[in-house]
């Protein structure tokens, strides 16, 4: 009896595994038939650099004090400075 028992959840099993075989090459050639379109842009989008320096500035958070700034020129060289207020997006002082 026992045997039977192990014989029948044996063949259950395998007719489970043998549907999702099925199920996987049947998902497996839906995805090998899917055509993809490859979008080229009609021109190369350049970075835009600002023809001036980015300046940013930052003070902690519940701090009191100056704001610690930092420009970014155009040749890529950074510069800081202290400022009492914030001149993030604005000129160099």
């Amino acid at each position: 009896m026992v045997l039977d028992a192990l014989r029948s959840h044996l063949i259950h099993a395998g007719s489970v595994v043998y549907s999702v075989r099925q199920q996987s090459a049947e998902l497996a050639k839906r995805i090998s038939d899917l055509r993809y379109e490859v979008l080229v842009a009609p021109l190369a989008l350049e970075p835009q650099v600002t023809s001036g320096p980015i300046v940013w500035c930052l003070r902690p958070q519940g701090t009191f004090g100056n704001y610690r700034c930092s420009v970014l020129y155009p040749d890529l060289r950074v510069g800081t400075y202290w400022s009492p207020s914030d001149d993030t997006g604005g000129s160099l002082p």
